[in-house]
């Protein structure tokens, strides 16, 4: 089995409010539990941001279905490797809604999306890869 960390960033074809996101993060995470994928949803003024990790068949199964989905616009993907360890163990599907943040983390996951190089990859400056940003933004979340 080859453990994957998959990243996609997409617009809402329609805006999700507060009651919408909570299932499908609800849904997601029954979803995610029968098929071993974790990972998080950050949701920010219409677009998303999320990462899928688990076993590669399932997380790209799954993308596939994502990329399918009428409730999605734009789909991209900027990260699909490898990896030795889940960043997102602990959650099935974990939800960021910076709707609900103060504007600063929302500015910044602005900055965060703006990292992207015209390649579609995030540029690698920072040192850090995509997935522990994410991780970052929802603690910060979480925490407000």
């Amino acid at each position: 089995m080859t453990l994957i960390r998959l990243i996609y960033t997409s617009r809402a074809a329609v805006p999700f409010d507060r009651p919408a996101l909570s299932e499908l993060a609800r849904r997601a995470d029954a979803a995610n539990r029968g098929v071993g994928i974790t990972g998080v949803l950050v949701y920010a003024s219409g677009s998303f941001a999320q990462v899928l990790e688990g076993e590669g068949d399932a997380v790209r199964r799954l993308y596939r279905v994502i990329e399918l989905d009428p409730r999605h616009r734009d789909v991209q993907l900027h990260w699909d490797e490898p990896v030795e360890f889940r960043r997102f163990a602990a959650w099935n599907m974990g939800l960021a809604n910076l709707d609900d943040a103060p504007p600063a983390k929302l500015d910044a996951f602005r900055g965060f999306l703006g990292q992207l190089r015209a390649d579609g990859r995030w540029s690698d400056a920072t040192g850090d890869d995509p997935a522990r940003l994410l991780a970052n933004f929802a603690r910060l979340v979480a925490a407000a």
